[in-house]
Parts: C-alpha cells; structure tokens; sequence
C-alpha cells in the first residue's frame, strides 16, 4: 500500500520554506479566496445524516486521508474526541504557489453521526479564519463523509476520507520520536526532543518548549508548546497532534522508516503546519 503521506509532506516542505523564508512571516487572513479544497471531496452524494438509534457506535479514532493528487493532499487525525483536518494544495499555475488550511476542534460520536461542533478553521501557518461546524457518517476504520458549514448553516466544504491503516497501524516507539529534528518551517531552525518528551524548538528568536506524548491511537502524537519570542506571529499556548512518516530518497530508491514528523498546532489565533525531518 503506498504511503498517502509523501504528497503532503512534499507540499507542506514546498509552502513552508515560501512562506517563512527560512524565517519568521506573518500571513494576511483576508486571503482566503484561494481553491484551499484541492480534489478531495470524491463522490459525497452518499448518506450523510446517519443514525443516532444503532446498538454499536462507530469510532473516529486513527489517521484518514482524502483523495490524493500530484498537487493536493487532505489527511484527517481523530484521537479520543480531538481532531485536525489538514488540507494543502499547490496551484497548477506558472507561479506554483501552494495554499492551505486546516481545522482544529473536538468531536463526538453517536452511533454512526459524528458531530463538530464550533472548530477553528486556520490558513496554513498562518491566521485564525473562522469557526464552523463539521455533520456526517463514521464507519470504523473505514470511511468518514461529512459537510462542513458556517455558523450561520452555509455549506462551505464537502469532505470524504478513507481511513489509512498503513499510517495508522505504524510500528512506532518514542525512541523514534527521541533525537534532533529540523523544522521545514525555518531552516536555521532545531527542533530537540529528549527521552522525557520535552519538545524544545529555536528559531531566529521565536522560541518553543512543551511535551510531546504517544496516544492510543499509535501514530497521533498529542503536542502542548509553549511559544515566546519578539519574532513570533503569535506567542502563547498551542495544542495539536504530531505523526510519523517516512523519508523516500528518490535518487537511491530507499526508505528511511520514521524519519519525517509532520507536526500540527494551533492556539486560537494562529496555527502551523510543517514537516520536520530528522537530523543524520
């Protein structure tokens, strides 16, 4: 089974070192006019009201990608009633520029309806856009469709996810989170975590330190930082999730296993996106 993860770690590493510059930048919230969707949403004409009244309720829990194309990668992380919808997509235009966003919130099941309610939605490291509400179908370790609107009830994303064992079911320890990382978000960056899961992160005056911690559901790694700095967007406490991917090199046809940590976070104001790839 491939991995769905490479496409979104390659356009994630491509939009951060654009937007960052190898530094700290700021992201205007007013542009959000973009195609953010990409080729994701698949057939949605299924059922999307489920039902509340089934013995068995299904669960959300594990790593779920969209469908994928050569500019567009959507994946899904759902652990014990948190979630994040990860969404990037690179213009097929001559300027090659890449956009995002994703959204952060809680969920609940019941029976097979899953339930968001009031979820930030973010520019790919960049601004808080707006809060809205996610409805639809759950089958385990299956698929999730679901609608996502405003507050005000306008639809405004249709999405479709298939759930991705390979992602999932990882054979993962925290030895392999253990070690130096470099952040694609800033390439005089570092990112530190020690064998107590004391996340520490420096980069050109806009610092991080947290924990990061293994959760149920394997391959999602719960993340709490803690940022200051006068070169920050934003300062102040982020939440968010973590996964393990692998590093291909094209050149030599090889696979270095748990060697790329795409990391997810945001604080109500702002949220970041990027990958992270281990240090040789």
């Amino acid at each position: 089974m491939k991995n769905k993860f490479l496409t979104l770690v390659i356009l994630l590493a491509s939009f951060s070192l654009v937007a960052c510059g190898g530094g700290s930048s700021k992201t205007d919230v007013d542009d959000t006019t973009g195609d953010t969707t990409g080729d994701t949403t698949g057939d949605t004409t299924g059922n999307t009201t489920g039902d509340t009244t089934g013995d068995e309720t299904q669960s959300a829990d594990g790593l779920w990608s969209g469908e994928e194309t050569a500019n567009s990668e959507t994946i899904g992380l759902f652990n014990e009633g948190t979630f994040i919808i990860v969404n990037v997509v690179k213009d097929v235009s001559d300027d090659e520029t890449t956009t995002g966003n994703f959204y952060q919130g809680t969920y609940t099941v019941t029976g097979d309806v899953l339930e968001i309610v009031n979820a930030d939605a973010y520019l790919m490291n960049g601004a808080f856009i707006a809060k809205g509400n996610i409805d639809g179908v759950v089958n385990t370790e299956a698929t999730i469709l679901a609608t996502a609107t405003d507050l005000a009830g306008a639809e405004v994303d249709n999405i479709e996810l298939i759930y991705d064992p390979l992602n999932t079911d990882r054979d993962i320890t925290f030895d392999d989170l253990v070690g130096s990382w470099m952040p694609a978000i800033d390439e005089e960056g570092s990112i530190t975590i020690s064998d107590a899961g004391v996340f520490t992160m420096t980069a050109n005056d806009c610092d991080s330190t947290g924990t990061v911690a293994l959760t149920s559901s394997n391959n999602i790694i719960e993340v709490a930082l803690t940022t200051t700095g006068d070169a920050c967007d934003t300062t102040g406490d982020f939440t968010g999730f973590a996964v393990l991917s692998d590093d291909h090199d094209d050149d030599n046809d090889s696979t270095i296993l748990n060697n790329e940590l795409i990391i997810v976070y945001s604080n109500g104001d702002f949220g970041y996106a990027y990958p992270a790839f281990k240090a040789p």
